[in-house]
């Protein structure tokens, strides 16, 4: 099976080749090729590629790359994208990647999600975003992370990538997994909640009510992207999840809604936002220098 990746294919466009090619439509190939030729390749398009990716590797599938000179194709190189499948990688692990504005591609662990927000908020408060501080996101980030646990039943947990943009001076971030979706969960409480069926864009539009809940877990009643948005929304950020059938953009006050002419099976949120909007980081005084 030979996947070409070109530039042509918009973002929706993007979702519907990513759904039409995963295993549970193709069947299990003896091997998967990919060839990437593409001028410049996004976070979301590489999450999402690491999870079909991985749903053949999950199968036994070999994994091969025909590699390139093309833009993506570099840049993929250097944050180790094409190491990702090969014997012995652990992508659960904070692989550096070879260009400093990127924060390496992650397979999300449920284990680790502390250590990843913890570790990623240092990685860019240090060396890209000197004196701001990313706790409030990271903290929503951790709940998105737990969200795809405790809701998503994803096959493949899930992939996220950050990666800052310093001519535009923009982050962006992606997070892919290939779960049930949002709407399908939230039609199938209000089902057992006897509520009156909604579209798939309702129900995504609803994850984003606060104390929306499944009352699953204690560290993530919610679903977690109120959160998540209201932190977008104070740094003046883009936020777009795609969920089954529906898509939702939130930019300032304005929020926009699409039908999918394919239905995504699983979630894929993106954001981005000027990292000059974050708040300072707070100085930290030490109690030492007041003792007499």
């Amino acid at each position: 099976m030979h996947l070409l990746l070109d530039s042509t294919l918009s973002e929706v466009e993007w979702i519907d080749f990513i759904e039409r090619n995963r295993v549970k439509n193709v069947g299990v190939p003896d091997e998967l090729q990919i060839e990437i030729r593409q001028s410049f390749i996004e976070p979301y398009q590489i999450v999402s590629l690491a999870c079909l990716i991985e749903e053949f590797d999950q199968v036994d599938v070999p994994i091969v790359f025909s590699r390139n000179h093309c833009s993506a194709d570099m840049y993929l190189n250097h944050v180790r994208f094409f190491e990702y499948w090969t014997q012995g990688f652990d992508r659960h692990a904070f692989i550096t990647p070879g260009k400093r504005t990127t924060f390496a591609l992650w397979k999300i662990s449920q284990s680790r999600i502390s250590i990843y927000a913890d570790e990623s908020k240092k990685y860019f408060e240090n060396l890209v975003f000197t004196g701001k501080d990313l706790s409030p996101l990271h903290i929503a980030l951790s709940e998105t992370f737990n969200n795809i646990f405790d809701h998503a039943e994803s096959g493949v947990d899930g992939f996220v990538l950050y990666q800052y943009y310093p001519r535009v001076h923009r982050l962006n971030t992606a997070i892919c997994d290939f779960g049930v979706g949002i709407p399908s969960k939230i039609k199938t409480i209000w089902s057992d909640r006897l509520r009156t069926p909604v579209n798939d864009q309702d129900a995504l539009r609803a994850a984003f009510i606060n104390r929306m809940s499944t009352k699953t877990t204690p560290q993530n009643r919610g679903f977690g992207l109120s959160n998540l948005l209201g932190n977008i929304r104070n740094i003046k950020g883009e936020l777009i999840v795609y969920s089954n059938a529906a898509g939702i953009r939130f930019v300032e006050n304005n929020v926009y809604y699409r039908s999918l002419p394919a239905a995504l099976g699983g979630t894929l949120v993106k954001f981005s936002f000027d990292p000059s909007n974050l708040p300072k980081k707070e100085e930290e005084i030490d109690n030492e220098e007041y003792f007499f």
